[in-house]
């Protein structure tokens, strides 16, 4: 359940945190052009922000985003397959609900085992043949929305969560090591996949994973309070 990790975790941890009906727009260079009525803009770098979605549009048949790390052909979806996906997201945790999704795609399986995917930059979630095979569908669903919420992390909230879950990191000598116990097999790929690793857990397999990092649980459970979880 891949997260496209279009961000280094350096920037994510120092970004302005966007709230769940945003996106985050990425520093830009800006160069010099001529506005309409002739006045000269100089060339100049716009700042990282966290921009209102004007509108939302759930289920897509194509797409303008061009995706570096994925290989897979976005496809259209079919009525049946749209009502599938809509009943298992009402079925997610309460507080995942309220982060708005700007698109979701259809596409065909890609070169791994993902069912699914996330990007939390655009809020995007990609569903691949994988997914309406899969007898997991709520869990899977909730583990990407995890992804698109961890814009909404503070600074304090990612570093007190890396700590707990056993993350070694040193940015200034370029140190990232992964937990020696992993809530997931595949929660050394990166801090936010472990962070959606956890969330999932938290909500499907509390035990488990009260069991294999009580501290993370701790933390997990600090964090999804503040979000209105009860």
């Amino acid at each position: 359940m891949a997260f496209i990790f279009l961000i280094l975790f350096s920037s994510l941890v120092f970004a302005e945190p966007c709230g769940p009906h945003q996106i985050y727009i990425r520093e830009q260079n800006i160069e010099s052009y001529h506005k309409t009525d002739g006045t000269l803009v100089s060339s100049h770098t716009r700042k990282s922000h966290c921009r209102e979605l004007s509108r939302t549009n759930y289920f897509k048949d194509s797409t303008n985003q061009k995706f570096k790390d994925i290989k897979t052909n976005i496809k259209k979806w079919s009525p049946g397959e749209r009502n599938i996906i809509q009943n298992h997201l009402d079925k997610i945790p309460e507080w995942l609900k309220k982060y708005t999704i700007a698109e979701t795609l259809r596409a065909d399986t890609d070169s791994t085992e993902n069912p699914a995917s996330s990007i939390a930059l655009t809020k995007t979630l990609i569903l691949f043949d994988r997914f309406f095979q899969s007898p997991n569908k709520t869990q899977i669903l909730a583990h990407e929305v995890a992804h698109l919420t961890v814009l909404d992390l503070t600074k304090k909230e990612l570093e007190d969560f890396y700590i707990a879950s056993g993350w070694t990191i040193n940015r200034s000598k370029g140190i990232k090591l992964p937990p020696k116990v992993l809530v997931m097999p595949d929660s050394d790929e990166s801090v936010v996949e472990d962070y959606a690793n956890h969330v999932e857990m938290y909500h499907y397999k509390p035990n488990e994973l009260k069991r294999l990092n009580p501290k993370s649980f701790i933390v997990i459970e600090a964090i999804l309070k503040m979000r209105g979880h009860k």
